[in-house]
């Protein structure tokens, strides 16, 4: 029974994990947030880690929910559903270019 229950828990937080959607989000959330990694991985004491968060990084609730969601999200969603059309014109060149230098080649 326990070990069923692992199962469908690994199944389920791998399901989550291997999502576009969360990947991408996370990669774009720890972009717009390196300072606060920064200072949450330095070697400073952790009431000086909160000071130092509260001052600079999220002054105040917008700053907190720019940063935290909203502009992750758009960067997020940009990457999800605009990059594939600049991406699928590139790929369509460099197939052109491939095909190209392999007819080239056979001459």
């Amino acid at each position: 029974m326990i070990d069923d229950v692992i199962k469908t828990l690994k199944a389920h937080l791998y399901e989550r994990a291997s999502s576009p959607l969360f990947g991408a989000f996370f990669v774009s959330w720890c972009l717009w947030n390196y300072r606060f990694l920064m200072v949450v991985f330095s070697s400073l004491p952790v009431q000086e880690k909160f000071q130092l968060i509260e001052s600079t990084i999220f002054i105040d609730k917008w700053s907190y929910a720019t940063r935290g969601s909203i502009l992750p999200l758009i960067t997020t969603l940009l990457v999800i559903f605009v990059y594939p059309y600049p991406a699928k014109f590139v790929y369509g060149f460099w197939r052109r270019r491939q095909k190209e230098l392999k007819e080239f080649v056979k001459k």
